[in-house]
């Protein structure tokens, strides 16, 4: 997350490769030419492939995997409610008021916000992922 920064690096490609839109491979093989073109320095070429390939693609073989029980598991038993603030953004967690706001502003929200913060958030504070207790 960066203050002031509402559209960061490869999640804002997401969208589009998940719509079919982007092919992965493609994408990935550009980044590549970046590097070796001296428009991308090898961390960030390596993270962003990684990311694409690595990352997106272990989820989605979990998903293909554990599909369609996945959706109505709560492993950790939570059994809170999902708090206002995820609705409204009133908040004085900064952090959860700015990723909040966001995704109420753009209908979009990275992929940080959306895990490290919202989700580790409800994860940490017992919240029922099928949202009632």
């Amino acid at each position: 997350m960066l203050d002031g920064e509402r559209f960061l690096y490869h999640s804002v490609l997401s969208q589009y490769i998940n719509a079919g839109l982007l092919d992965p491979l493609e994408v990935c093989h550009r980044a590549e030419r970046a590097y070796y073109e001296g428009h991308a320095p090898i961390n960030a070429a390596e993270g962003f492939i990684r990311q694409i390939i690595g990352w997106r693609e272990y989820v989605r073989g979990i998903y293909w995997m554990k599909m369609p029980d996945y959706t109505s598991e709560n492993f950790l038993d939570a059994d809170r409610p999902l708090p206002e603030f995820y609705w409204s953004g009133k908040t004085d967690m900064a952090c959860m008021a700015a990723a909040i706001r966001q995704t109420r502003d753009e209908a979009y929200a990275h992929h940080i916000q959306r895990l490290m913060l919202t989700g580790n958030f409800a994860m940490l504070a017992g919240v029922n992922p099928h949202g009632g207790a």
